[in-house]
């Protein structure tokens, strides 16, 4: 699901030109995109690990 939103910020990064002066700004840029990119990734993880620990929670309490 993430892999849409990183390719084109990867591509970005890897031909952006290496200019000494704009180095700073460029890496910081890219440093956000990718956060933003993997947004989706992250808050999927969260939710898929409160579903596991709610499932193995009411599993566990219904057995007793």
């Amino acid at each position: 699901m993430t892999i849409p939103f990183l390719i084109p910020v990867l591509l970005a990064g890897w031909i952006t030109p290496a200019i000494d002066s704009l180095s700073a700004v460029t890496w910081s840029t890219l440093c956000l995109l990718i956060g933003v990119a993997l947004t989706p990734l992250i808050a999927y993880l969260a939710v898929a690990n409160v579903f596991i620990y709610l499932n193995l929670r009411y599993e566990l309490s219904s057995q007793r």
